[in-house]
């Protein structure tokens, strides 16, 4: 009964976020929603300090790339501002937008309320983002480029790119450890990663990943509060 529960409001808040992207969507279809969309977008990003800690990574040579695109929402606002700041830089989304791989649950994410089967069964139901998040950035000419699939078959897909800015939003313990692995060299001296799901409650692996990763490494997690979001982040040492 609980499960049946769970799965329910699980499907309301899916259908809710959905009819919230197709009313996004529509507004593509005219110049005046296009212009309303990029108005909200910069009222968004005028109060995110991961867009603040963007602004300053893209001072440093390299692409941009977000690990955990879920339904779009950062990468929304890491295009408009890439494509207002340096257009001519590719913006790069990775995501299964299916959720978890099978085994991708681990101990350190499971909490007192929030068991194995609760989590393995979030972020799922996505696969209308793709094509959203494309016609998004084709409608403004923005350079996007997704790669759907569990890190484990699209992280080599990006391996010969150098990043100014790595935005980790995956959540678990063993999803930042594999973009860590794969990412942290590929990132250019001065550039920012953000880790999303750092000090947070509901992602305790997160944090015990990403400690453990800079345990024996030059850098440091720091928090930026220049905007009304704060955002936990690392510079990379040269």
């Amino acid at each position: 009964m609980i499960n049946f529960v769970r799965q329910l409001l699980r499907n309301r808040r899916n259908a809710r976020r959905i009819a919230r992207d197709e009313a996004s969507d529509a507004r593509l279809n005219s110049e005046t929603g296009r212009s309303d969309f990029l108005a909200l977008l910069d009222e968004e990003c005028a109060q995110s300090s991961l867009i603040a800690l963007l602004e300053d990574a893209l001072k440093q040579p390299g692409d941009i790339i977000e690990c955990g695109v879920f339904r779009g929402d950062s990468l929304r606002r890491i295009l408009k501002t890439v494509k207002d700041r340096a257009p001519d830089r590719t913006v790069f989304g990775l995501d299964s937008f299916e959720g978890f791989p099978p085994g991708g649950i681990t101990g350190m994410d499971i909490t007192r309320f929030r068991s194995k089967d609760r989590l393995e069964g979030k972020f799922t139901n996505a696969d209308d983002v793709p094509a959203r998040l494309n016609r998004f950035a084709d409608a403004f000419e923005m350079k996007l480029d997704l790669h759907k699939g569990y890190f484990e078959h699209t992280l080599g897909g990006v391996s010969d790119r150098t990043f100014a800015f790595l935005h980790i939003d995956c959540d678990t313990y063993a999803g930042h450890i594999e973009v860590l692995d794969a990412l942290y060299d590929r990132v250019v001296p001065g550039g920012i990663i953000v880790f999303d799901d750092y000090n947070t409650e509901e992602w305790p692996g997160a944090t015990q990943a990403v400690d453990e990763f800079l345990a024996d490494r030059p850098e440091s997690v720091q928090v930026s509060h220049a905007r009304a979001k704060p955002a936990y982040y690392m510079i990379k040492a040269a």
